[in-house]
């Protein structure tokens, strides 16, 4: 994600469905909901480690309790992709997400 200005390109988890992505892509809606990542490694019932794999060369967690709305303009596509999560991996974030809720 680009930082808007200042700090440096963060990485993030785009954590919503498939009609708000085609949203994004036709221009109707701007925003896109995320969940940053981190090398920091704090643990902890909001965070979700995932081992370094693919492009991402650093173990790093899913800050699952720091959701955002970034403009669609700040997502650095042409970047690429660090990695895909595996349904296990989407599943086991959903769960800790939805207890924020609880």
């Amino acid at each position: 994600m680009d930082p808007g200005g200042s700090g440096k390109i963060r990485p993030v988890v785009i954590w919503q469905n498939d009609l708000l992505n085609r949203a994004v892509t036709l221009g109707i809606y701007h925003s896109i909901i995320v969940l940053p990542v981190s090398s920091r490694l704090y643990g902890g019932v909001y965070r979700y480690r995932i081992e370094a794999r693919e492009k991402m060369p650093k173990t790093s967690e899913i800050v699952c309790n720091a959701i955002g709305l970034v403009g669609s303009n700040r997502i650095m596509a042409n970047r690429g992709v660090l990695t895909t999560l595996t349904f296990e991996e989407e599943r086991e974030i959903k769960k800790i997400v939805m207890s924020l809720f609880d």
